[in-house]
């Protein structure tokens, strides 16, 4: 029994009563079972308000949408983001043409997750929209298959991805982990991304594809 529970049963036992301003008799064993129903009450919908978090309650592992979608990416991302390493610096020529199209088929796959549920993200067009520009330009390394390296190196963004989607899962802020965080967006948002934009635009340019409609895969 609860402490609740015992309230109430001393209240049962030592029930008195007196009248209200208006004349009415009241019993005080009336009144602890009128407050411990409304304690329950109050209690169960504390609960239901608290299961309506993240857009659409509560699913695996008591994972909102959010962050469901966060833990199937890290399940996913960092190896991908180790295959872009190795391809980066071997320069394996099937590694990097298998990890084209993983990362093509990682795309469709996570663009038809948020088409099924929007919820999961911010902002779902946005996303889906970058996801096709993505499987757009990812095309490039397989029509020209000298190109590859340069489009497998794309990969490398995901390691501040892997980095950025742990720590908003799990929200671990620990000046260790924030200190690493903070070297990777470095290297990979301020050093690697313009350095791969700058070396793509002058491969567009090199093969004379740049502002070109030829140069973008057909569609049909």
């Amino acid at each position: 029994m609860g402490i609740e529970g015992i309230d109430a049963s001393r209240s049962d036992s030592t029930s008195t009563s007196y009248n209200d301003k208006g004349g009415n008799r009241i019993s005080t064993r009336s009144m602890a079972k009128a407050k411990l129903k409304g304690t329950k009450g109050s209690g169960a919908e504390h609960k239901s308000e608290g299961g309506g978090g993240g857009g659409g309650g509560e699913g695996w592992f008591g994972l909102d949408p959010v962050r469901q979608h966060d833990l199937v990416n890290l399940i996913i991302m960092p190896w991908i983001a180790l295959a872009s390493i190795f391809t980066t610096i071997t320069a394996h020529d099937t590694s990097c043409n298998v990890l084209i199209r993983i990362l093509i088929c990682y795309m469709v796959f996570d663009a038809g997750y948020i088409a099924l549920d929007p919820s999961c993200v911010p902002s779902a067009k946005l996303v889906l929209f970058h996801h096709f520009v993505s499987i757009l330009g990812l095309s490039h390394g397989i029509r020209y298959p000298t190109s590859n390296r340069l489009v497998a190196g794309y990969g490398l963004i995901e390691i501040h991805t892997s980095f950025m989607t742990f720590r908003r899962l799990t929200g671990i802020r620990s000046q260790w982990s924030e200190f690493w965080f903070q070297v990777v967006t470095v290297l990979i948002r301020l050093i690697c991304i313009p350095v791969l934009v700058f070396v793509g635009l002058k491969d567009l340019w090199d093969r004379q594809l740049f502002l070109r409609l030829d140069g973008v895969p057909p569609m049909a």
